[in-house]
């Protein structure tokens, strides 16, 4: 199934760009795979690529968080996909989700400061947790780390994946 999003255009009016996202599963047990697909089918604004970090992390988080909440991190990628500017091929990249460099970190700024790390600045935590307790929704905020570029033949099969799941009319989405 198709969902509809919309994300701020950097530069200019920050005016709200519409893209469309679905879920692509792949595989059972260890060698489950969720991949949330982010696309559009005609450029305006800001390119999907183009935005920060900070935004692209944020909307997949807000994405995450709405639809597979506790879900276990390892399992999940996250693509984004774009046409070209022949609008008939189609190009993405993907990465993998660090919840645990953000719950550390939240670890980190929680903790309060001793009066020894006041005087010897050591910085040194120990955090630890077991890795089934890593999910969505587990931190405020996500990293989206191992950045890959998706080939033309990644991306066209990422795109009839969620055709198979689709049950409305997927052409109609393109001719607008």
């Amino acid at each position: 199934m198709l969902h509809e999003a919309y994300y701020p255009s950097e530069g200019g009016d920050n005016g709200p760009i519409k893209i469309l996202y679905g879920f692509v599963q792949e595989g059972v047990g260890k060698d489950h795979q969720l991949t949330l697909v982010v696309f559009y089918p005609k450029p305006t604004g800001t390119s999907l690529f183009n935005l920060s970090d900070e935004i692209k992390a944020g909307l997949a988080n807000f994405l995450l968080q709405k639809h597979v909440y506790g879900v276990k991190a390892s399992f999940i990628r996250v693509a984004f996909v774009c046409p070209h500017s022949n609008e008939k091929d189609f190009y993405g990249e993907s990465w993998g989700i660090d919840v645990f460099g953000n719950y550390a970190q939240e670890q980190i700024e929680q903790r309060p400061k001793s009066f020894l790390d006041k005087i010897f600045n050591s910085g040194f935590i120990n955090i630890s947790i077991n890795s089934r307790n890593l999910t969505i929704g587990l931190t405020e905020k996500i990293t989206l780390i191992d950045e890959k570029n998706l080939d033309k033949d990644e991306t066209a099969y990422l795109l009839n994946r969620l055709k198979e799941v689709n049950y409305g009319d997927f052409n109609k989405i393109f001719s607008e």
